[in-house]
């Protein structure tokens, strides 16, 4: 960590247009004042926008300014208090700040997120052509600007991060995400299972037990709806006769009972099946 720090803003560079606009606003805005996540508007044209995306699915903002002016405008204007702010050390580049756009995601950036963040920082400024590059890194709210300080150069408060990266080319970040993806896949296939030997089998020979019961209840409750059927169409058959209808509704009565208790036991053996 450091104390008190001066940096330069970068000059002079080429960029390309954000793939997803965002909506800025100053950090001193009105209290209450709710914050658009998604953008309505593209940055302004001093300004890069690249979407970031974290290992855990959340989507972030890198912003980096163009010119000096511009990272005056972003480091002291445009970026909220509490934002990651970044800078090459020692080094004219672009000043950078990461802003959360994924309402659904974490509050704080994660470490991925930072590190590829200065990876960018590293990118724009004249360490891009190094191996290694250290990247300062604070808040919005510590940084500041001395009075009669020339456009780009920023004051440091307080005590701040130094992160070792590479350069990062932002268009290399979906290559890379993809690879990461891809390298979590296989260790996931490569992880040696907990299951206990014979754990498997065992499962299939309990679901092939459970199938067989409950197939055998099913049979046996079709067989009594049948015989429910047949009884209805011979209760309807002998409805003149008082005394045959009555042995036969009481029949009826306790096939219908049997027919409860054996749908009970279809549901719970068909309930095993299932899960």
């Amino acid at each position: 960590c450091g104390q008190v720090h001066l940096l330069v803003g970068l000059t002079g560079s080429s960029v390309q247009s954000a793939r997803r606009p965002v909506l800025f606003r100053g950090r001193h805005a009105r209290a209450g004042l709710s914050v658009r996540l998604r953008a309505l508007s593209a940055p302004w044209s001093g300004c890069r926008s690249i979407e970031v995306e974290a290992a855990d699915g959340s989507t972030w903002q890198v912003l980096a300014g163009k010119e000096a002016d511009d990272n005056d405008r972003l480091s002291t204007k445009e970026g909220r208090s509490d934002e990651p702010w970044m800078h090459v050390a020692g080094v004219p580049g672009s000043h950078v700040v990461v802003r959360r756009i994924d309402e659904k995601g974490p509050a704080a950036a994660p470490p991925d997120v930072i590190r590829k963040a200065a990876g960018i920082a590293a990118f724009y400024s004249k360490s891009k052509g190094s191996g290694k590059a250290s990247v300062h890194r604070t808040t919005c709210g510590n940084v500041g600007k001395a009075k009669g300080a020339p456009a780009g150069q920023v004051l440091l408060k307080g005590s701040f991060e130094v992160l070792k990266v590479s350069p990062l080319d932002p268009a290399t970040l979906h290559q890379q995400a993809k690879a990461e993806q891809e390298a979590a896949k296989a260790a996931a296939k490569s992880k040696p299972s907990t299951r206990p030997p014979g754990a498997d089998r065992q499962s299939q020979n309990n679901r092939m037990a459970a199938k067989l019961a409950a197939s055998v209840a099913e049979r046996k409750l079709q067989k009594v709806e049948d015989e429910l059927a047949a009884l209805d169409a011979e209760i309807q058959a002998k409805a003149s006769d008082p005394k045959a209808s009555t042995a036969l509704l009481q029949k009826r009565k306790e096939l219908a009972a049997q027919r409860e208790g054996l749908f009970k036991d279809w549901e719970v053996k068909a309930s095993l099946l299932q899960g």
